[in-house]
């Protein structure tokens, strides 16, 4: 028999406790009932260790929906998320809503405990509840998003014990954590200032002794190498970013070919200095430099 996900407190000391509160909330006095609007009070109790290995959210919701989501939409979906949905694609709008509704019901100081149906993501969007299905699988699969537990139906003895303090709800619903990306903390690594002064990760020391040899005399067989070119996106990027008076001072440092070819792929999606701007700026307010 397979082992049940997730535990709730149905016995009669619980459900007592639990009608007991929703009297409380609902206003019920010697001198009548006034109805009020009751909150579901049994819940599917997690796990010990569940959030092992789970990260959090570190800017809180408002970060991670304006911020992490869009910026792992536009790196990863055409190699994480394409292949993987096949015909069921997701838009970066639909992305971006369900994204934005769910942080709402998560945990404000760690992104986690985000518990709301389907059904209730699609009324808060507008979105049909097939697309809200495919936009939590791209979340997870952008790694912005766990599914620490999948829902599952009410048993019989749960379902009465949540009809008992007015909750008729037939199902539980996924648990899942939001959290961050270590991807975009390694892309914003690329964009800080190396401590020699140089782009190139392969960089000659002053103290590493240094070989010539005389140059072979005639004309050789083969020519010189070309220089690639530098990409043409990144260079207008990178030109426009360094004349732009928020940027940071050492972006000035480099030329604008040094640039080229690490702003090659924000520039293939439409970034712009201030966004540029924006990422190092939330980046350097959270982790420092």
């Amino acid at each position: 028999m397979l082992r049940r996900r997730g535990v709730a407190r149905t016995r009669p000391w619980a459900v007592r406790i639990a009608q007991a509160a929703c009297e409380r909330g609902s206003g019920i006095a010697a001198g009548g009932y006034a109805p009020a609007k009751k909150s579901p009070a049994i819940v599917l109790e997690l796990e010990a260790g569940v959030w092992a290995g789970v990260g959090c959210w570190a800017g809180r919701g408002e970060r991670w929906t304006r911020f992490t989501v869009p910026i792992a939409y536009d790196l990863r979906y055409n190699t994480a998320v394409r292949p993987a949905l096949g015909a069921n694609q997701v838009s970066r709008a639909a992305v971006l809503a369900v994204a934005g509704a769910r942080a709402g019901y998560a945990e404000h100081a760690t992104g986690r405990h985000c518990r709301p149906t389907n059904e209730r993501l699609a009324a808060d969007t507008g979105l049909s509840v097939r697309t809200v299905q495919r936009a939590d699988a791209a979340l997870r699969l952008l790694g912005v998003a766990t599914e620490v537990l999948r829902g599952r139906q009410r048993t019989r003895v749960e379902r009465l014990a949540s009809w008992r303090v007015g909750d008729r709800g037939r199902g539980w619903a996924s648990v899942w954590a939001l959290h961050d990306d270590a991807a975009l903390a390694r892309a914003i690594t690329a964009l800080s200032p190396h401590p020699e002064g140089s782009l190139s990760k392969n960089s000659l020391s002053c103290s590493s002794p240094l070989t010539t040899s005389r140059r072979p005399t005639g004309a050789g067989r083969r020519g010189a190498k070309r220089r690639a070119s530098p990409d043409s996106g990144g260079t207008g990027l990178a030109a426009a970013w360094r004349r732009d008076p928020h940027a940071p001072p050492w972006a000035r440092r480099h030329s604008v070919h040094a640039w080229a070819g690490v702003l090659a792929a924000p520039a293939a999606h439409g970034w712009v200095p201030q966004d540029l701007d924006a990422l190092i700026a939330d980046w350097a307010g959270v982790h420092g430099w």
